[in-house]
């Protein structure tokens, strides 16, 4: 069965319209009627936002597939073929403390994945740069950590000054 079929089953099961899903999870009802009728394919957050909102585990709607639904949601920086892909996955993963034996299946758990995965993106592109461009992308992450909503809750109090 596919995602899709496996989104419209389970919200059925529910009963929940396209509408009421759709407005729980926060995205359109467009969206999601282009995602039950396979015309495309959802992203992971979106389908964590699903699986939470229908109190079902994200395997319950991706099966044995979860490494390629995170093939496909992820945007990789460069990354052109399988090997580089698996290793980039592995990467993060066991950053996390995750591996395909014990995949990450809670809330907490995904954000543990996204900050892991953004630090990886950030790291990477920070690379690419000059020192002039390694300067410039310092000052401007100090900047956003003078914004509040961009703080982790720890550091709301003391932003870090040069």
């Amino acid at each position: 069965m596919t995602i899709g079929k496996k989104i419209l089953e389970l919200r059925t099961q529910k009963e929940l319209t396209q509408k009421q899903l759709s407005d729980m999870c926060g995205f359109s009802q467009s969206a999601l009627n282009l995602w039950e009728n396979d015309k495309r394919k959802p992203k992971i957050e979106s389908l964590h936002k699903i699986a939470d909102v229908l109190n079902v585990s994200i395997s319950d709607l991706v099966g044995n597939n979860y490494d390629g639904i995170l093939k496909d949601s992820l945007s990789l920086p460069n990354i052109n073929d399988e090997v580089e892909y698996m290793d980039y996955v592995q990467q993060i993963w066991s950053e996390c403390g995750f591996s395909s034996l014990n995949p990450p299946k809670s809330e907490k758990d995904r954000r543990k994945i996204t900050e892991a995965e953004a630090k990886y993106n950030l790291l990477k592109l920070f690379e690419m740069l000059n020192l002039k461009g390694k300067q410039k992308a310092a000052s401007q992450i100090e900047l956003l950590t003078k914004i509040p909503e961009y703080r982790t809750r720890k550091s709301k109090k003391n932003p870090p000054q040069n």
